[in-house]
């Protein structure tokens, strides 16, 4: 039986556990509000701004930058919503580079909806990874989304038994219907071999 009093935020999944920082995220989706995606950059620049009850707006700016740069989503070529917003956000301007539109091999469509986030130690020494997958499309839609979250840290050899999860990871880049952003693609790779561990 599901707990309805059980729930969490889309953006609790970027919150990195105690000792750890955010380092970089791969996600998919079907399909994709883009004032939602933007929530995670401008989530993580608010944490990062330390609690902080003012922060500086350009210093905040700059986080959404920089995260954006490190945060990759793949999703079904078109599927990508038209934001529902009174007037247009330049903060949109992040998401570009962000996205990587896809089509699944064989005429099919591309349907996961799975994140990859890669956290790492203060002094860069450590690293590990959660896993997120969920049952709802990155959008705006108020149904109830069941999720399960793993979290592993990296091993030193391979284990067989990830290699299905490292294959998907290490195919998202032959996916994509146009060129990608430069290192994006050795974004997936490296989550694959990761993985893969």
């Amino acid at each position: 039986m599901l707990n309805p009093n059980s729930r969490s935020l889309y953006t609790s999944a970027l919150t990195p556990p105690p000792g750890m920082m955010f380092d970089e995220a791969v996600a998919t989706t079907f399909s994709m509000d883009p004032a939602l995606l933007l929530e995670a950059p401008v989530y993580l620049a608010l944490m990062a701004a330390d609690g902080q009850t003012d922060p500086d707006p350009l210093s905040v700016l700059e986080a959404i930058r920089r995260y954006s740069k490190r945060i990759t989503v793949y999703v079904q070529r078109g599927r990508i919503q038209v934001p529902q917003i009174a007037k247009p956000n330049p903060l949109f301007g992040f998401l570009e580079e962000m996205v990587v539109e896809v089509t699944a091999p064989g005429g099919g469509v591309f349907h996961p909806k799975v994140w990859a986030i890669r956290f790492v130690s203060p002094d860069l020494n450590n690293a590990m990874y959660r896993l997120v997958v969920l049952t709802r499309n990155m959008t705006t839609d108020q149904s109830w989304d069941l999720s399960l979250q793993l979290e592993g840290t990296i091993a030193g050899r391979k284990s067989k038994s990830n290699k299905p999860l490292a294959h998907f990871f290490k195919t998202l880049p032959d996916l994509a219907t146009g060129p990608t952003e430069s290192g994006r693609s050795e974004q997936a790779l490296r989550f694959a071999d990761e993985l893969h561990r």
